[in-house]
Order: structure tokens, then C-alpha cells, then sequence
């Protein structure tokens, strides 16, 4: 959200100096992003708003998340539940676990050219969020320097003890499963 902010700010500098059109695209993004701090506090309001986030509502979250991002796309999306009792989430573990399948469900879109993307959420004796896409998979030795976001998920899940596995390669897809 600092970012976000970060980048608000610097677009309203000097903004009275330049022509119409490059006014009206700032104020755009500026628009965009103002937009998404206010949904990011949102979400993180109601991620320590309750000392525990029920799965149920954790994973309506994650459902409405993911048919908005993906709502003018073609990628078909499957969402699974299983649960076999009512778990509950700590705040800070629901809230990066959240954070987490939100990057992953961004990547999707933006860089798997997926056609399909699958997710299960369930609860036996841990939760388990397994997200599956079909698209073109990548080296994730060579993508760790160039800003996917697989640091950010590696960082956010050991701080919250939440096991982190990923699998792909190139024209395979990708696979991570989440374990709490």
C-alpha cells in the first residue's frame, strides 16, 4: 500500500504542467490506485477484524477475489471446497495466506496464458489450497530475479508458517499447494 501511495503522490508533483491528455491518464491511474489501497485495507480489515477467519469465509473471499479478475477473460475457473470440519484461521496466518493466493491468481492471469485454472480449498486435519493452472509454466530458477513475485510468496508464507510448494516448467503449467 506504501507503494501505492509512494506513487500517488509522486504522479500529483508537477501534474498543473502538463497537457490535457497527460492529465486525464494520470488522473486514471491515479484513480486505479487510490482504488486499490482502499481495497487492500479492506481486505486487511477484515482479515484482523476477528481473532480467527472461519475456511468458509475465507474461501468465499478468495472465490469473489478470483470471477472478479477473471471476469472478462476466457480462463475457465473451477473452485472446489472440501471440508470435513470448521476451521478457523488466525488473523495473521488468514491474511498472508489470503495475500498469497492473490499474487499466485495475479500471476495466473497475467503471465500463465493459463486456459484453465483450478482451485481447491479443503480441510481435513490441515488446510490445504492447491491452485493449478494450465498455461505455459516457467523456469523458476530464472524467474527469481526478474519480479514474479515467487520471493514475496516465499517471504509472506514462512512468516506465517504456511508450507509453500510449487511445480512447473516450461509449456506445463503451474502447480502450488498451500499447507496450514
Amino acid at each position: 500500500m506504501g507503494g501505492q501511495l509512494s506513487y500517488v503522490l509522486y504522479s500529483l508533483d508537477g501534474i498543473n504542467a502538463k497537457t490535457g491528455e497527460q492529465r486525464a491518464e494520470i488522473t486514471q491511474h491515479i484513480n486505479e490506485s487510490v482504488r486499490t489501497v482502499i481495497r487492500n485495507l479492506r481486505e486487511t480489515i477484515w482479515a484482523i477484524s476477528d481473532e480467527a477467519i472461519t475456511l468458509y469465509d475465507f474461501s468465499d473471499k478468495l472465490k469473489v477475489y478470483v470471477r472478479e479478475i477473471f471476469r472478462n477473460n476466457p480462463t475457465q475457473v473451477e473452485f472446489k471446497e472440501n471440508f470435513t470440519s470448521e476451521q478457523c484461521l488466525n488473523s495473521l496466518v488468514g491474511l498472508n495466506l489470503y495475500r498469497i493466493c492473490q499474487e499466485i491468481v495475479n500471476n495466473v492471469f497475467k503471465h500463465a496464458q493459463a486456459t484453465e485454472l483450478r482451485i481447491v480449498v479443503s480441510a481435513t486435519e490441515r488446510v490445504t489450497i492447491e491452485i493449478m493452472d494450465n498455461g505455459k509454466g516457467f523456469d523458476p530458477e530464472k524467474t527469481e530475479n526478474e519480479g514474479f513475485g515467487l520471493t514475496n510468496l516465499k517471504s509472506r508464507a514462512a512468516e506465517a508458517n504456511i508450507q509453500l510448494a510449487l511445480k512447473t516448467s516450461p509449456g506445463k503449467g503451474t502447480s502450488y499447494t498451500l499447507i496450514v
